[in-house]
């Protein structure tokens, strides 16, 4: 078989201004409870939403390498990939939706996407010293204004889930990732205090070495995607594990890119208040390609 294997990270975190849609959009009210899955190594909130052919399902899955720091999926959609824009209320401009990504499920055709809220709404990767950086009483005000999820893609059509409120499905998507990082032996509270994250060091050293190492069975049986997963990372900037969170890019992949990470990744180790090292994570995905 002759082709080219690649790799590459995206989306590493230590977690347009467009014209409105000219038609009405076309609003789901909220048909079903929110619900939480306790998956193994990833947390996912989701309720459905409008009734019959219109019936959909909105869902925000943590943790993730994007800086909003959850995933929003919704499923099925009428919606295309190109061009996909949001807004979080009728009257806000829209904004280009992030890492758009269609996906294949039992009951159709979705989309995967970063919709962010202008922060990181699991607060375990923040740096307090960036520039956009919020505080609590900052992001509380912006997760309770949300009026909905309003998708247009480059056709102009448009749908909103009428969400009303995200503070009580954040507060509680937070604490599924508390408890799940806190059995990994990690503290979701001095991190959320911590004056620095963990993050990648001395990366031209070793990360050639991680993007040009393609899976031999994968190269053969023709095999790529995107594996999103999370390092803890020690004290000492070691990484202590490596947890999947998600993997659309088959099983190969998931023991593969765990094993090469932990063998060659780098790291400085997350700073608490005092300036102490701590036990931090790290969010990021690889991307696997043929051409």
């Amino acid at each position: 078989m002759n082709c080219k294997a690649f790799a590459a990270a995206w989306g590493m975190v230590a977690i347009g201004m467009a014209t409105t849609a000219s038609a009405e959009p076309v609003k789901l009210q909220k048909s079903s409870a929110w619900v939480m899955d306790y998956a193994e190594n990833s947390c996912r909130l989701w309720a459905t939403f409008g009734e019959g052919d219109q019936k959909s399902t909105l869902e925000l899955a943590a943790p993730t390498s994007l800086k909003a720091g959850f995933d929003v999926l919704v499923y099925p959609s009428k919606l295309g990939a190109k061009g996909l824009k949001f807004r979080w209320s009728e009257t806000a401009e829209p904004q280009k939706a992030g890492h758009v990504k269609p996906i294949e499920f039992e009951i159709g055709k979705g989309l995967m996407f970063e919709a962010g809220l202008g922060h990181n709404a699991a607060g375990l990767t923040d740096n307090p010293s960036a520039e956009n950086y919020r505080n609590e009483a900052e992001r509380k005000a912006v997760e309770a204004g949300v009026e909905g999820l309003f998708l247009t893609d480059e056709s102009d059509q448009e749908i909103a889930y009428m969400t009303g409120s995200l503070r009580a499905p954040l507060n509680a998507l937070r604490s599924c990732l508390d408890n799940l990082l806190t059995e990994m032996g990690v503290d979701p509270v001095a991190l959320r205090k911590s004056s620095r994250p963990a993050a990648l060091a001395d990366e031209e050293e070793w990360l050639r070495d991680v993007f040009n190492d393609y899976p031999s069975e994968a190269i053969r049986n023709p095999q790529q995607g995107t594996v999103w997963f999370m390092i803890v990372v020690d004290e000492n900037g070691k990484p202590a594990q490596c947890r999947i969170t998600r993997n659309l890019a088959g099983e190969i992949f998931s023991d593969h890119t765990c094993r090469k990470w932990r063998r060659h990744a780098k790291f400085t180790p997350a700073l608490d208040a005092e300036g102490n090292p701590i036990t931090g994570v790290f969010f990021t995905a690889m991307t696997y390609g043929l051409h």
